[in-house]
């Protein structure tokens, strides 16, 4: 996403959990370079939409676009992720960019990569920009908004609270909306909620031991949400990392090894040891509980696996 200031308000900024209230337009381009109209929030409520800012299912754009900015202020956001710009609450739903938009978006991209890629005096540095040309794919969608902050009331500013058990409380609060997204199928969103969650958690803070045990169990909850919200965004990696961070802690916690184990198994195409780590971590998931169905589906797909994997290497020996 891209932000742009148009017109700055006045007055305490919009943060999280502030109530605010918000009038916005949302705009597509056409073919020919104009645009279309996709949404006046006018039209549904002359008022303003309402919501708490960290809390709402409205699409992830208006808040992107409002947090640490006072009312009166008027933006400009410039999206690309479908998602973000998805709002079910309003039942906005972004056009797929046409052919011509899309070839244009391509040729810039193309341009500024070949500026970019050679042009580091790093070494890494050029691989990475290589890398990230490599992977980079065209955006399906591209909408603008046009977001006005009527008002912000209220909200917290993480790194100003000092009580221990308050921040226990406001993380507890992030880690359940962050659910509430997991469970309407916004996964990239929860995942992004927790990992908000993380950060204002780990925020110095001078814990009493009765209260530090409260953290690392919130900690350890919290690293097993992301990993489940990685497992299904794909992202296998970040998976990996935090069950393994969760096992850090508890090293005979199913939840990690089964969603660690899982990552392995669908990378093993990948890497030559990805199959023996996902055994493993699923064979001592089902040590721990024999009756979890789900390492038990996940175990025999992985032994699957591996006896395809032999089957072939036998094949090509024998060839």
């Amino acid at each position: 996403m891209m932000r742009c200031q148009i017109t700055r308000g006045a007055g305490e900024d919009a943060r999280d959990g502030s109530e605010v209230v918000v009038h916005f337009t949302v705009h597509a381009p056409n073919e020919d370079g104009s645009e279309t109209l996709v949404f006046d929030s006018a039209r549904t409520s002359r008022s303003g939409i309402r919501f708490t800012l960290g809390e709402t299912l409205h699409a992830e754009v208006i808040e992107r676009a409002i947090l640490g900015m006072p009312p009166g202020s008027v933006v400009d956001v410039i999206c690309t992720d479908t998602d973000a710009a998805r709002d079910p609450e309003l039942r906005i739903e972004p056009p797929v960019l046409g052919s011509k938009a899309t070839d244009k978006i391509v040729t810039l991209q193309r341009k500024e990569f070949s500026e970019k890629v050679g042009s580091s005096i790093m070494p890494d540095r050029n691989k990475e920009y290589a890398e990230e040309a490599r992977r980079w794919k065209p955006p399906e969608t591209m909408t603008r908004w046009n977001v006005r902050l009527d008002s912000a009331r209220g909200g917290v500013v993480p790194a100003y609270i000092t009580w221990p058990q308050e921040r226990l409380d406001w993380t507890e609060r992030q880690k359940s909306f962050g659910t509430v997204l997991f469970q309407r199928g916004l996964y990239a969103r929860a995942g992004r909620r927790y990992k908000k969650a993380m950060l204002d958690l780990e925020i110095p803070t001078e814990w009493a031991p009765e209260t530090n045990i409260e953290r690392n169990r919130l900690r350890l909850s919290l690293h097993l949400n992301i990993a489940a919200c990685c497992l299904r965004t794909r992202d296998f990696d970040g998976a990996i990392f935090h069950a393994t961070r969760a096992l850090r802690t508890q090293p005979k916690n199913v939840k990690a090894l089964f969603r660690r184990g899982s990552a392995h198994l669908a990378l093993f195409r990948e890497r030559a040891t990805a199959l023996d780590a996902a055994l493993a971590d699923l064979e001592m998931a089902r040590q721990l509980d024999p009756d979890n169905k789900e390492v038990a589906i996940k175990l025999a797909e992985a032994r699957a696996r591996q006896k395809q994997v032999g089957v072939g290497a036998a094949h090509a020996c024998s060839d």
